[in-house]
């Protein structure tokens, strides 16, 4: 599925089933505020009326304020590590805009739709881990930025191909370095220093799946 909003709700407003905070959910988000110009903060998404978003799955999300700022701050084109701080809750109540399309659950009717396919080719190695259930690593590009578990994934290696259901799904960012560390011992032992290193920092720039075999 690939997640849109389609209304906002007061954040206590306890008829909504509470919806699981994924990157695909958080890109959604930022995308209505940046079509709709909203500019409110992370205090004003939990104590204002209304700026609590619905999705297209019928559930609302959540967030810290904190969590909400860094949101508003990327929807507003701010990247620096701190810039969440800048719409926690230090917004003026003058300079706001908020959400101006309340959502009635008495109105929603379940999109019903195919499974997401995403297609991309990969070399031998990734064809193979992928068939053992290992991590392997997407491109963190724009066509794959929305990508959320149980979507499919179809990996093809010349003329071979495999299907996929979308298991789990995490940004390189967010990785722990245990977890970086793992995935650069899939490598090799026939890999330099130096090789793990980049294979690393490659990963930080990198989404990585896990994958369950459809076939």
């Amino acid at each position: 599925m690939k997640y849109r909003v389609i209304g906002w709700a007061t954040y206590d407003d306890y008829e909504f089933d509470e919806g699981e905070i994924t990157d695909a959910v958080c890109q959604a988000v930022i995308d209505d505020i940046k079509e709709n110009g909203y500019f409110f903060s992370g205090w004003d998404h939990q104590e204002s009326i209304d700026c609590a978003p619905i999705l297209n799955d019928g559930k609302i999300r959540r967030f810290s304020q904190r969590t909400f700022g860094a949101l508003m701050a990327r929807a507003h084109g701010y990247t620096g590590e701190m810039d969440y701080a800048k719409f926690m809750f230090g917004i003026k109540r003058e300079c706001c805009v908020y959400p101006n399309k309340y959502f009635n659950m008495n109105e929603f009717v379940p999109e019903i739709g195919d499974v997401k396919k995403y297609t991309f080719e990969v070399d031998e190695k990734t064809f193979l881990s992928a068939k053992e259930n290992l991590a392997v690593k997407i491109p963190s590009e724009e066509e794959f930025r929305y990508i959320h578990p149980l979507d499919a994934i179809i990996l093809t290696c010349g003329e071979r191909k495999a299907v996929y259901a979308v298991k789990k799904v995490k940004r390189g960012e967010d990785m722990t370095n245990e977890e970086l560390a793992a995935l650069a011992d899939e490598i090799g032992d026939h890999c330099s220093f130096d090789d793990i290193k980049k294979t690393i920092e490659d990963y930080k720039k990198l989404s990585v799946a896990i994958f369950l075999d459809l076939e």
